[in-house]
């Protein structure tokens, strides 16, 4: 396998590991909503589905993105928006405004829904045996499924101790995001344009 071709898989799997996240909220909300006993219940529940709505809607536009600009800017732009929003949570959580929280969440649906993605193109550009296709695909709902694990019960657990200290988890994004930095290709706009339908 070429080394970028390999380098582009690995940064997919990595990548797959930070893409769902969502289970640390919901291990957590309780503790989250006694930060906020003055916000109505109806506000306080937009939190938890901001992300969700956003994730939908931006989950249509990937594709569509994908074909103008360059995987690795949007992976890129991704971990940097979940280390972003890690911090705000992490050292801000209680203090900000319930409005700040929510729009973090819709900030966290989008890097969600395009982390999500972005993997599985990559396996499907870079592999062309149906056989290695399968199985390199295998190894990022394997990744993914272990991220959500590793959310819900890693940060859980922090999370009784200050559900804030949760989402120190989100940081484990800073070393994948070096790496992508570091190692993975950078695929030209002119060369996503001209792909043809079939080698998609």
């Amino acid at each position: 396998m070429e080394k970028n071709k390999r380098n582009a898989i690995i940064c997919a799997c990595l990548t797959a590991i930070v893409a769902m996240d969502g289970p640390l909220t919901n291990s957590i909300f309780s503790y989250i909503l006694d930060s906020y006993p003055d916000v109505s219940e109806n506000i306080q529940y937009l939190f938890l589905r901001a992300g969700h709505f956003v994730g939908i809607f931006s989950a249509l536009l990937v594709g569509p993105l994908t074909m103008r600009v360059s995987r690795k800017v949007l992976m890129v732009f991704s971990l940097t928006s979940m280390i972003s929003v890690g911090m705000i949570y992490a050292f801000f959580g209680g203090v900000c405004p319930y409005w700040l929280m929510i729009a973090c969440a819709g900030i966290d649906g989008l890097e969600s829904s395009i982390l999500s993605c972005i993997p599985s193109a990559i396996i499907t550009e870079n592999i062309h045996n149906r056989t290695k296709k399968n199985r390199f695909n295998g190894y990022v709902s394997a990744c993914t499924m272990a991220g959500a694990l590793m959310f819900s019960v890693v940060g859980g657990a922090i999370g009784a101790t200050g559900w804030q200290k949760a989402y120190y988890v989100y940081f484990t994004a800073v070393p994948i995001l070096l790496i992508v930095l570091l190692i993975m290709p950078r695929e030209s706009v002119k060369k996503i344009r001209m792909r043809r339908p079939e080698e998609i």
